[in-house]
């Protein structure tokens, strides 16, 4: 989507639906959103961590918002593409009830199946996304939303040359209630109950071989924000299901694997904003947050939080905001990519790890030209982390009988430090933006072997993104992605033996190869039938 995320880090991203949380979102590796645009009413995103945010994350932020109030007559909109199709319906069932309905589903097997070949193997993927919100206006000063979502993929090979085939299934479950109320002095409370699941699973199956790598996550919590003048006030209680990475093989070949325990963690945070004018141009806003956590060994943490942000807001110089935080997070994800695929899993605070913390600064810089036509916006960070967990093995370890997962997990430090210029064009009939990064992610571990700073799994030191609209008259509108980036590093194996019937494996210096660059370019044209 040409979204820059300081840092680069996937498992530090808060991505949400009205502000719960979801997990593993993607289709198709990256290349198209788990969100039906028609949908939602806005996006809210921060390229950092941000004070509006209840969640414990070290990363980015990026929530989908849907309408605030119910639909008064029926519409619909419908989207045909060359992979997928999706369709949303908009329907009023009472004076102040609404119904939201969208469905996507991919159709590539059925039109693209002769072409998804590989040596005369078959490759087989499908996705799909379900929402559904109910919209109801209680009174004039109460809201309520209930929202459920699900959302599929599954990927398959067939070598059939082999009498082999790989499978990978991945989705999301997520329900939720929120009740809004408006009080009569201007104050409101925002209250949201909620459950979000994610599970995957990679498998492959050969004559009488399976072997699988199952995987999930469930979040269960409660939310509230009270906004109260120049105070908002903040409080979350969750609770979390992880079933870290354990392989399963059934089969002749092996006697089979010890079970990853499942961790069960709590969290509930408390948090404080304060926005104070110091004059017309400047502007201190303190937040103080404190995160009481149970870990999977039953040890209560707890961990401060605090935030400062000072902006000044001269007329024609724009803004400049100083961003200071101490950020917190007890929950990682890791596995044997680095690209967000679904054989990566998450782990909890606990057995494998300390709650990873950061301490953030960040410059931003922010100018409006042209009679808000332009925009040019410059920032600077640094991000200082501790308790970072990455992995170090591959798939060769799971043919060994003495496999576990700690052994496969490096622990260490390190930093993310990086700059970003922007130009946006705010208006006109050609709308969009153009954005250069340079980042700088590395670590540091605690194993013997492993001596120096090292490029961290997710670092891309140059990216570009470009997103431009061009409406061309009444009907017509046309829309161009571009997206350029380095390549993410990797660990290149060195050398294969085999000795007394055992595969020995030896690898080169941790990350130290990187892929070939990554660029895209998404071409769109629209019509609208009705004007």
């Amino acid at each position: 989507a040409g979204l820059h995320i300081w840092g680069c880090d996937n498992g530090h991203n808060e991505v949400s639906l009205d502000g719960v949380p979801l997990y593993g979102v993607q289709h198709l590796l990256g290349f198209f959103s788990v969100f039906n645009a028609a949908h939602f009413e806005s996006m809210t995103f921060a390229p950092s961590a941000s004070m509006t945010s209840t969640a414990n994350r070290l990363g980015g932020m990026l929530r989908m918002d849907t309408p605030a109030s119910a639909p008064t007559h029926i519409t619909g909109e419908l989207s045909v593409g060359p992979f997928s199709s999706q369709g949303t319906l908009r329907l009023p069932i009472g004076r102040h009830t609404g119904l939201l309905l969208s469905v996507r589903e991919a159709y590539m097997n059925l039109l693209y199946g002769h072409w998804l070949k590989t040596d005369e193997s078959q490759l087989h993927y499908a996705f799909g996304d379900y929402n559904l919100t109910l919209l109801h206006q209680a009174s004039d000063r109460d809201h309520l939303t209930l929202n459920l979502y699900g959302g599929h993929d599954q990927a398959s090979y067939d070598a059939s040359r082999h009498q082999s085939e790989t499978a990978a299934k991945w989705g999301n479950l997520m329900a939720s209630a929120t009740h809004r109320h408006q009080f009569a002095g201007g104050a409101a409370l925002q209250q949201t109950l909620y459950a979000t699941h994610y599970a995957n699973r990679l498998s492959f199956d050969q004559e009488e071989l399976h072997f699988s790598l199952p995987s999930q996550i469930t979040d269960m919590g409660y939310r509230a924000q009270l906004e109260t003048g120049r105070w908002q006030w903040g409080l979350d209680a969750s609770a979390q299901r992880v079933c870290p990475q354990s392989p399963e093989l059934e089969g002749p070949y092996h006697a089979g694997y010890t079970a990853e325990p499942v961790q069960h963690i709590q969290q509930l945070s408390l948090r404080a904003d304060y926005r104070l004018p110091l004059s017309d141009t400047w502007t201190l806003r303190p937040s103080i947050k404190g995160v009481l956590l149970a870990d999977d060994l039953h040890r209560l943490h707890l961990l401060p939080a605090p935030t400062l942000s000072v902006e000044w807001s001269p007329s024609r110089a724009g803004t400049l905001l100083l961003y200071l935080a101490r950020e917190v997070q007890p929950l990682f994800q890791t596995g044997l990519t680095s690209a967000g695929l679904p054989v990566e899993f998450w782990l909890a605070a606990g057995r494998h790890q300390q709650t990873q913390t950061a301490w953030h600064a960040s410059l931003t810089h922010e100018w409006v030209v042209g009679g808000g036509r332009w925009g040019l916006s410059t920032s600077a960070y640094v991000k200082v982390l501790q308790h970072q967990i990455e992995y170090g093995g591959s798939l060769l370890d799971f043919i060994s009988d003495h496999y576990e997962l700690g052994q496969s997990l490096l622990h260490g430090r390190g930093y993310n430090t990086g700059f970003t210029l922007m130009l946006t064009r705010r208006t006109g009939r050609v709308t969009g933006w153009i954005c250069y990064a340079f980042t700088r992610s590395r670590r540091r571990f605690t194993e013997a072997a492993y001596t120096g700073y090292y490029p961290s799994n997710h670092e891309r030191p140059h990216e570009l993104n470009a997103v431009a609209t061009w409406r061309a008259g009444k009907r017509w509108s046309f829309g161009a992605t571009l997206a350029y980036t380095s390549g993410t590093p990797f660990t290149a194996v060195e050398h294969i033996y085999l000795i007394s019937h055992k595969l020995m494996v030896e690898q080169g210096r941790h990350n130290d190869c990187r892929l070939k660059p990554y660029g895209r370019l998404d071409l769109s044209a629209n019509y609208d039938l009705q004007h």
